[in-house]
């Protein structure tokens, strides 16, 4: 299986226009595997994508994600209880192997604001990965 790096940069995004958001960057940092990469985008990239016609459009909380491979492109990165946009991610992203990945900080505000339990398992993960 290849891993998430590879995977990422197969996708030949530009740079500055995305970021892995989410399980993704657990899997980056080692803790555990991400079930599929979600990767935040510009307004402007999204648009690019979404024109080639080679990703399904799949509409969820309001928004039109596109999705193939295991691969879900983020229109924005806003929920409720944490509204940064797509480009205040990328701009403080943390990279790790020539890919851009959410920082800590904001991972942490995130997973705190959708709150499910997956999410509260991570935190754990997290409290014990920033332990060492």
């Amino acid at each position: 299986m290849t891993n998430i790096f590879d995977r990422v940069k197969a996708l030949k995004l530009p740079k500055g226009e995305y970021v892995i958001i989410g399980g993704g960057v657990m899997e980056a940092l080692g803790l555990r595997l991400a079930g599929d990469i979600d990767i935040a985008v510009t307004q402007k990239l999204h648009e690019q994508l979404r024109a080639t016609g080679e990703w399904d459009e799949v509409e969820l909380y309001g928004k039109i994600f596109l999705q193939k491979d295991g691969i879900e492109i983020n229109p924005e990165v806003s929920w409720p209880g944490f509204s940064k946009s797509a480009e205040e991610i990328i701009a403080e992203a943390t990279m790790i192997e020539g890919v851009p990945f959410m920082n800590l900080r904001h991972l942490r505000e995130f997973k705190q604001a959708l709150g499910r339990e997956k999410d509260l398992k991570d935190l754990a993960l997290l409290d014990e990965y920033e332990k060492t």
